[in-house]
């Protein structure tokens, strides 16, 4: 006779539940591939016992490394631990309330696992018995957020399990054939024995015991009367509720010990004591149950809470002595003595005691807080987390901005941490200002009390710890603060190394230092403070996350911004592999080794000296390049995503970029192409390129005005101009810059050469000078394009203008002038009056450069007259530091003097009048034109 569906779905469900807690994975995924169960209950209970594989593994290798002293395990494992828990949860949920599944017996028995789930593994497991801490000691925030949510809802499941049950054995009183079917399959003994009869009822006790033991303010009694559907016979007011619970519970719990509860009986007893304790029957209570459980021996939970139970009902009763007896024997319960978690229960009842027997004693209640000094001198090395609990505990303890300066050092301690990590939270996380701001005051408060001299050096590190910190969170825009933030923090990283906040301190002293130097760089104590904090970091704490972090800060603001390239590349090298910035700091060494063989030469008294250490250097550059090419492509090879490849193909451009630089700075422009055409290739198509490529275009164009194929260069100019035209603007402004440069320097030259020598410089510096106009004009159209404002366009036809001069085309230059209207529009402007002013000169003046003068000769009077009130207005309007257009504008205009023939015999005299107050003249190159110019004002 085949079995019946009822029959298979209770043996599938055994065999489900066996392989779930045997942590026989595979063959549960192989029970779900190879033969599926058609039943949906039955594929979300085998969804329900992966979830609980995962968490228990998960919890077991956390619980290994805490075992095992392993932190840095334990740290990342906790939160894929309470993810795989809410996981759990989840799908525990989804069997437990299915609509799908109203009409299946068994919801009375998922429902009820479910509240076990929340009452045994939430709130005693991961939670760290928070409903035993509630009822006797003190909760943490995470106790409390999950005592605010789990025992109510495990208060309905079980009251909706009671029901279902209810309904289940009238179903069977009306119906014997499913009665039978389900006595076969085993569902009518779980549901009505095994749940109906013990388990329902005792986790139905528990969540009343409970919920009667949270405050009035616990959102289950601020939400009487709105709950839907309300539960069965819910009060309306806390008070009425809270007895009814106990009462709902004390009974359940009597009609347990009436039947067998089995191995739950001394956990059915304790809690019963208790129950009835707290609903004013302490005699019944202590003398029927808790008295049992205690002197049974019990090492569990049940025996544990026996004699905390008793201890509360003699406080109560006003029996300190007793009480604190009692607690004693907690004390030594195998429990307590076990786990410091236990310990600290049994020590908060201690505590709370003998506050009680204090009463009003200032001296009595600091005596009380001996037992937590205790406990922390008990367990020596484990006593960093649970210090910080106990922390906590005082401070929860107190009002917030409540005077703390009577009690002792220690706690004073702990609050001054804790206000400072609450007001911290409050501004951070929870975005309330106004809790920040009474939290952090109390902090600065309390601190302030703990930075005397003759305090211990933990407390003293400390105080002066927390109280920066508190008082640059109430105020982190004020400068004053900042700097003796970053003191108090330099004191505690130097002066007491040893202490647990000296790592931390030494971290916020180095960020706050940073921020002074790019908020407030020119307060006179800034540069000082940010060398002390870096000096403090390097030499004491070289080997931190934190060091590791400023390093490359430290390196560019105080060696590479002050020229000091071969140091900061010292500095960038020592940015270790695994950095996150690894290859941004090598890219920064580069450049650094560059500058530093860059500058070698220019610096040496002896020129082959130099030349030589130049060339070395060249290579170590050339050298780290190379090597930082190969790293970058074999992390290339090896990147596990888009960014990270990205990262790596930048990286290998950057290094072929410095070498192509290298090459360049060598004269070799044709090899410094092909490397930016490999540099090029490295590249992808995507915008997390575009800089790196943007970078290669520019160097091309530089290599091509190098290497002297400037048909080639414009026309690399106007490709970047349509891929990038804002940053081409930028490069092709440089590229102006530097042609100017050599436009210049050739024509000097060919100025202090014969006629035949001359010419070829004379030329080469007539096509530099058309290609500046070209890529200048590329500037200007697409400005043009743009929309934007004369003041805007202003920056792009200035350089255009300075090119046409440069081309010999200054009468184009004032044209274009004109057409846009620049110098009556911006008349005021410097760079228009210069701009404006040298278009004139060239188009009045005719230069020519003799042996020992300059000679300056009229080729239009016009022009050249308009150009005196220019440079009038440049001479009258600047203010010393005087700049180089100050002292060009005082040349031209004397030069104009001498080519219009007003007054040229007293230009050598006015020559000596800036010479007695200025004796450089605008330094060397200057004062030699200004010498020329007398001699040729004086007729020589």
């Amino acid at each position: 006779m085949p079995e019946s569906r009822a029959q298979l779905e209770a043996q599938d469900g055994a065999l489900i539940d066996e392989l779930s807690k045997r942590g026989m994975d595979t063959l549960l995924n192989r029970l779900i591939e190879v033969n599926p169960p058609d039943d949906p209950a039955e594929r979300m209970r085998i969804g329900v016992a992966y979830a609980r594989l995962r968490f228990n593994t998960l919890r077991d290798e956390f619980q290994g490394a805490v075992d095992v002293g392993d932190g840095e395990t334990a740290t990342a494992l906790q939160p894929q631990v309470e993810e795989a828990f809410a996981g759990l949860l989840e799908a525990q949920r989804g069997l437990a309330n299915d609509p799908a599944l109203a009409d299946r017996r068994e919801r009375a028995i998922w429902k009820t696992d479910l509240a076990e789930m929340l009452l045994a593994d939430l709130l005693r497991g991961q939670r760290d018995a928070a409903a035993e801490f509630a009822e006797f000691g003190f909760v943490s925030r995470r106790q409390r957020e999950a005592l605010e949510a789990a025992p109510a809802e495990a208060l309905r499941l079980t009251a909706e399990a009671e029901t279902l049950v209810f309904d289940a054995q009238r179903f069977y009183g009306q119906n014997p054939d499913a009665r039978q079917a389900d006595q076969a399959s085993q569902v009518y003994y779980r549901l009505v024995e095994d749940y109906g009869q013990q388990r329902i009822p005792f986790y139905a006790a528990m969540a009343m015991h409970v919920v009667a033991t949270l405050p009035d303010d616990a959102p289950y009694y601020r939400g009487l009367g709105q709950s839907t559907p309300a539960l069965p016979g819910q009060r309306g007011d806390a008070a009425s509720e809270r007895q009814r619970l106990l009462q709902g519970a004390a009974e359940r719990l009597e009609t347990l010990l009436a039947g067998d509860p089995g191995p739950a009986e001394w956990a059915v007893r304790s809690r019963l004591g208790r129950v009835l304790v707290a609903m004013g029957r302490p005699d019944d209570g202590v003398d029927d149950y808790l008295d049992g459980v205690a002197a049974s021996g019990d090492t569990g939970l049940a025996g544990l809470t026996a004699w905390l139970g008793k201890a509360a009902a003699l406080r109560e009763a006003g029996k300190h002595g007793e009480a604190l007896e009692t607690l004693d024997s907690a004390a030594q319960h195998e429990l307590a003595r076990e786990s410091p978690l236990f310990r600290l229960l049994v020590t908060d009842a201690q505590f709370i005691t003998r506050k009680a027997r204090a009463g009003d004693s200032p001296d009595g209640v600091n005596n009380a807080y001996r037992v937590y000094f205790e406990l922390l001198d008990q367990l020596g090395g484990d006593a960093p987390a649970m210090r910080a609990m106990i922390y906590r505990r005082w401070t929860d303890a107190l009002e917030v901005g409540q005077d703390v300066a009577g009690l002792p050092t220690p706690v004073r301690m702990g609050v001054g941490q804790v206000a400072r990590e609450n007001g911290q939270r409050a501004l951070f996380v929870d975005e309330d200002q106004d809790e920040a701001q009474k939290q952090l005051s109390w902090a600065v408060r309390v601190n302030q009390t703990l930075t005397g001299a003759e305090l211990p050096d933990d407390v003293r590190a400390s105080g002066l710890f927390n109280l920066a910190l508190s008082q640059v969170l109430l105020n982190q825009n004020d400068v004053a603060t900042l700097i003796d933030a970053v003191r108090r923090w330099l004191e505690v990283a130097e002066r007491y190394p040893g202490q647990p906040t000296a790592e931390e301190a030494v971290r916020y002293a180095a960020d706050y230092a940073t921020v002074l130097v790019q908020q407030a760089p020119e307060h006179p104590a800034t540069p000082g403070l940010y060398q002390d904090a870096m000096d403090v970091l390097f030499k004491r704490y070289d080997d931190t996350d934190t060091a590791g972090k400023h390093r490359l800060f430290y390196a560019f603001r105080v060696f590479q911004a002050q020229g000091m390239h071969e140091r900061a590349a010292q500095e960038y090298a020592r940015v270790p592999f695994d950095h996150p910035q690894y290859f941004e700091a090598q890219a920064l060494r580069l450049f650094n080794l560059r500058r530093d063989y860059e500058l070698t030469d220019a610096d040496a008294t002896d020129p082959q000296t130099g030349r030589n250490q130049r060339d070395a250097k060249r290579r170590v550059a050339a050298a780290a390049a190379e090597q930082l090419r190969a790293e970058a492509t074999a992390a290339r090879r090896n990147a596990g995503d888009a960014a990270a490849e990205a990262q790596a193909r930048n990286t290998a451009s950057a290094a072929l970029l410095a070498l192509a630089a290298i090459e360049l700075d060598a004269g070799q422009a044709d090899a410094a192409l092909e490397r930016l055409d490999e540099a090029e290739r490295e590249l992808s198509e995507g915008t997390a390129y575009d800089q790196a490529r943007q970078q290669v275009l520019s160097a091309r164009i530089v290599s091509l005005v190098e290497a002297g194929r400037f048909n080639d260069a414009s026309a690399e100019a106007q490709r970047m101009m349509q891929a990038y035209p804002e940053s081409a603007a930028g490069v092709i402004g440089g590229v102006l810059s530097g042609l100017e440069a050599r436009i210049n320097t050739l024509r000097a030259q060919a100025r202090d050469l014969p006629g035949t020598e001359a010419q070829p410089r004379r030329d080469e510096a007539a096509t530099l000078a058309a290609v500046t106009s070209t890529l200048a004009k590329l500037l200007v159209d697409w400005a043009d394009t743009q929309g934007f404002d004369p003041a805007t366009k202003l920056a792009y036809d200035l350089p255009y203008v300075k090119s046409l001069r440069l081309a010999g085309r200054p009468a184009d230059a004032l044209q274009f002038l004109k057409s846009r209207n620049i110098l009556d529009t911006f008349g005021d402007d410097l760079a228009v009056l210069e701009s404006a002013g040298e278009t004139y000169y060239a188009l009045g003046v005719e230069e020519r450069r003799e042996a020992v003068s300059t000679r300056y000769r009229l080729k239009d009077d016009a022009m050249a007259r308009a150009a005196i009130p220019l440079f009038d207005r440049i001479i009258t309007g600047l203010r010393p530091p005087y700049s180089e257009s100050y002292w060009n504008a005082w040349l031209r205009r004397l030069a104009l003097n001498v080519a219009l023939g007003i007054e040229p015999e007293k230009v050598p005299l006015r020559i000596r009048q800036l010479e007695a107050s200025h004796p450089d003249l605008g330094g060397p190159a200057f004062k030699a034109r200004f010498e020329r110019l007398s001699v040729d004002a004086r007729g020589g």
